[in-house]
């Protein structure tokens, strides 16, 4: 199988609510014909100025088209960036 929005959008609300107690809001997901990478967090950084720590926001999952994995694989990539994801939100990387 191969990475679709459908499967993608199902997968994180069914992890997000087993998981992560429902904590994590849905980011945009986007689909990608990379070669590079399987799934990646994306989001933007807003600098504040000298010394002030950035704020992130406008989070993206996004997910290669170009790989045929199982079903239990697709998902062990989706749950990987969604764990990604509740760290940045949470401020738990510095």
């Amino acid at each position: 199988m191969t990475a679709n929005e459908e499967f993608v959008k199902d997968t994180f609300v069914r992890f997000n609510a087993e998981l992560f107690k429902a904590e994590l809001p849905m980011p945009r997901i986007r689909l990608s014909r990379a070669s590079s990478f399987l799934g990646k967090l994306q989001y933007k950084v807003n600098r504040r100025g000298f010394g002030r720590k950035p704020v992130y926001s406008d989070y993206a999952l996004i997910f290669s088209t170009l790989y045929d994995l199982p079903q239990s694989e697709w998902e062990d990539v989706v749950i990987h960036e969604m764990i990604h994801y509740m760290l940045m939100l949470h401020d738990l990387l510095s």
